[in-house]
């Protein structure tokens, strides 16, 4: 399954990727003004992944529930975090971005969900080529 996301194309063949996660409640749309800002070469290709939960209040997307100030819902999280590491592992396949040329990052949750997955089997700092 695919995330709803939003690509920022790079000038020519990419040098790596740019990944930004938004907060809760907001979209893909939130940080994607941010590519410019942070590459302003266009040497990165930008991908803003949306959350896959859309039913949550207050509205907007929303990577996982949160019963209680910081004990995000196990089984939302681990659902959301499978969902984005198949489609990123999946799209810098395409691209032929290796995840050691991959920058992560986000916003509240976003943050959250950046860590889990630059923390993740497989990729910097446990990787190995």
């Amino acid at each position: 399954m695919s995330l709803v996301h939003r690509v920022r194309e790079p000038e020519g063949d990419p040098a790596g990727a740019l990944v930004l996660s938004h907060g809760r409640g907001t979209d893909e749309n939130d940080l994607f003004g941010l590519f410019d800002e942070l590459d302003p070469e266009r040497r990165l290709l930008g991908i803003a992944p949306g959350g896959p939960l859309t039913d949550v209040p207050p509205g907007g997307r929303h990577w996982y529930l949160v019963p209680r100030v910081g004990y995000p819902d196990p089984e939302t999280f681990q659902a959301s975090y499978e969902l984005l590491t198949e489609f990123l592992d999946a799209t810098l396949a395409d691209r032929g971005i290796p995840w050691d040329q991959t920058v992560l990052g986000g916003f509240s949750m976003g943050t959250v969900m950046s860590y889990a997955v630059g923390l993740g089997d497989g990729r910097p700092p446990g990787f190995s080529p």
